[in-house]
């Protein structure tokens, strides 16, 4: 039974520094990678759950940002969905100044792929098969930790790196 959370005791800078946080170890362990095969079997899931947490909490912060009550949940699409448009719009963009998307649709269905990657991944082991475009995974985090950056600081993410 999802539980909705009182978004009054939150502290925005500090989820976006958590968020932050699992970010960083998601690229540590991306930094893994066999350059050969291009993936590492041994810290491939480690790197989704981290990417995937991240990204729940900077769209968690967003909307406590917005004072948008969200429920308990880890699903990407549903939190992205609860911003407001202008928002969403900025998340786009910015995720096409990284990479190119033929249609709106096809950025549907990758955010599709992605929303439930924190869940099934960190059960890997209780599931049949899991599947997740990783690439897209790293672009959408990176893309929501900008704009949650923008909005919360009040700057981009390169300028206050450094102090994170």
């Amino acid at each position: 039974m999802a539980v909705q959370i009182n978004i009054e005791k939150l502290d925005i800078k500090e989820m976006f520094q958590e968020a932050n946080d699992f970010n960083r170890v998601a690229s540590l362990c991306e930094e893994n990678i066999d350059i050969s095969t291009g993936f590492s079997r041994k810290f491939a899931i480690q790197e989704i759950v981290n990417r995937a947490f991240a990204c729940e909490i900077f769209l968690k912060a967003l909307c406590v940002s917005f004072k948008i009550n969200y429920m308990q949940c880890h699903n990407l699409k549903e939190l992205f969905q609860s911003l407001p448009p202008e928002t969403r719009e900025k998340i786009y963009t910015e995720i096409l100044s990284q990479i190119k998307l033929s249609e709106r649709t096809t950025f549907d269905a990758l955010i599709q792929n992605i929303s439930n990657s924190f869940y099934n991944w960190r059960y890997i082991y209780e599931v049949d098969t899991a599947l997740v475009n990783i690439s897209f995974l790293k672009v959408f985090a990176e893309a929501v930790r900008e704009i949650a950056c923008q909005i919360i600081y009040k700057q981009r993410y390169e300028k206050i790196e450094s102090m994170l």
